[in-house]
C-alpha cells in the first residue's frame, strides 16, 4: 500500500517516514507543499493520503487541498486522513469529514495510531473498490 503525506513540516513527516518504513505492506512518500501535494497525488497514485490543514498558505490550506483533490477524477477516491494540530475543534473536524475526509486526526497523536487509521482508510477504500 502507499501512503503519501502531504505536510510542510519536515521533521514530523520525516519521523512517520520512519515508523511507516518498518511495515513492508507500505511505501512512503511526502510532499512539503500543495502544489507538491497534488502532482504527487496524480503522479504516485497513493492508497491514502495522509493531509495537514497548515500547508504555510493562507488561502490554499488542507481544506481547499482536499476539494481540489474531490473534484479531480483521478484523485477523487484516494481516502484522505486530515492530520491536524491548528483544526482542533470539533466544527473543524466537521468541516473536514463534510469535505470528503475519510479521517481526521490531532496532532500530535502517536505514529502507529496514525498508521492504523491509514491502513483502514485504504482497507475499506479497496473493499468499496472490489464490489463497485
Amino acid at each position: 500500500m502507499r501512503l503519501l503525506m502531504v505536510d510542510d513540516d519536515a521533521a514530523l513527516t520525516a519521523a512517520i517516514g520512519r515508523v511507516v518504513g518498518l511495515d513492508p505492506t507500505w511505501e512512503f512518500s511526502s510532499a512539503g507543499d500543495y502544489d507538491a501535494g497534488l502532482t504527487r497525488a496524480r503522479e504516485w497514485k497513493p492508497d491514502v493520503i495522509v493531509l495537514d490543514y497548515d500547508l504555510g498558505e493562507e488561502r490554499r490550506n488542507g481544506f481547499s487541498f482536499l476539494r481540489e483533490l474531490r473534484a479531480d477524477p483521478q484523485c477523487q477516491h484516494v481516502p484522505v486522513i486530515v492530520f491536524t494540530g491548528t483544526m482542533v475543534r470539533s466544527d473543524h473536524a466537521v468541516e473536514g469529514l463534510d469535505l470528503g475526509a475519510d479521517g481526521y486526526l490531532r496532532k500530535p497523536v502517536a505514529p502507529n495510531v496514525l498508521l492504523a487509521r491509514a491502513r483502514a482508510a485504504a482497507l475499506q477504500f479497496q473493499r468499496a473498490y472490489r464490489r463497485a
